[in-house]
């Protein structure tokens, strides 16, 4: 395996995780490899997103709950198991926006749901995992896997691995290509950038925030598309203020 299959290994998916998937391994430095080409040509047709209904893990399943309820904290603002009836702290609600109800199923994908956990939402009071609970990266998999039975979306582990290494938006897809070219084949540098740039670029990554309309979503993406085309600098700090204007004018 190269070192750029290592790195999708190592920062995307739990080290217990890929090693249980096996032949896993080979199938992400593969899906590497074509994202990785994608990204180099940027006219080339993207990937639908898988979205296959499996199996249950139920191991995974129960890790997570504890996480969930546990050390990860999560509870603190969506509630026990996901019953976000049962916050009754005031410093919850007064956040704004105001926590997601987990139980409702989601429009994001697995990776984006991923993201979310991993790198938090900016300016939100979702904050990245890792920085703020101790949480490492080999949890986030499990704990995804109970967020998405909260929504009756169950994924196998085998699925699960592929939809966390699958980019399809052009966000993602421009990032690995820059941070390709900046490497030039130094994977310390690559894993540096792609870490550096996804928290950089989230609010472009991980998808619609529960609290905006989807129909004003769809606005902001054309609108910041158009001004600023393939710039992610300027669709950033542009997704950024409509939220904020969004937010304010429906208070």
């Amino acid at each position: 395996m190269n070192q750029k299959g290592k790195f999708l290994l190592l920062t995307l998916a739990a080290t217990s995780f890929v090693l249980a998937c096996g032949s896993a391994a080979t199938r992400a430095d593969d899906l590497y490899r074509q994202q990785l080409g994608e990204a180099r040509t940027p006219s080339a047709p993207q990937k639908p997103e898988a979205k296959h209904l499996v199996r249950l893990d139920a191991q995974a399943v129960e890790h997570g709950k504890a996480l969930f309820n546990g050390n990860a904290v999560c509870f603190g603002c969506h509630g026990i198991n996901g019953d976000i009836t049962q916050v009754n702290n005031p410093d919850v609600a007064k956040l704004n926006p105001r926590p997601a109800d987990l139980r409702k199923p989601s429009d994001k994908s697995v990776r984006q749901l991923y993201l979310t956990i991993k790198y938090g939402i900016h300016r939100t009071g979702m904050l990245p995992i890792e920085g703020h609970t101790g949480i490492g990266n080999e949890e986030i998999v499990p704990l995804l896997s109970y967020v998405l039975s909260l929504q009756g979306t169950s994924l196998s582990q085998d699925e699960m691995f592929e939809e966390l290494h699958r980019r399809v938006g052009e966000a993602d897809l421009a990032i690995l290509a820059m941070c390709d070219e900046q490497a030039i084949g130094d994977y310390d540098a690559l894993k540096t950038c792609v870490d550096r740039s996804t928290k950089r670029y989230r609010d472009l990554l991980v998808g619609r925030p529960a609290d905006i309309p989807k129909a004003r979503y769809e606005e902001i993406q054309a609108s910041c598309r158009q001004r600023f085309g393939t710039d992610l600098d300027g669709l950033a700090r542009c997704y950024g203020l409509e939220y904020r204007i969004t937010r304010k004018l429906s208070n």
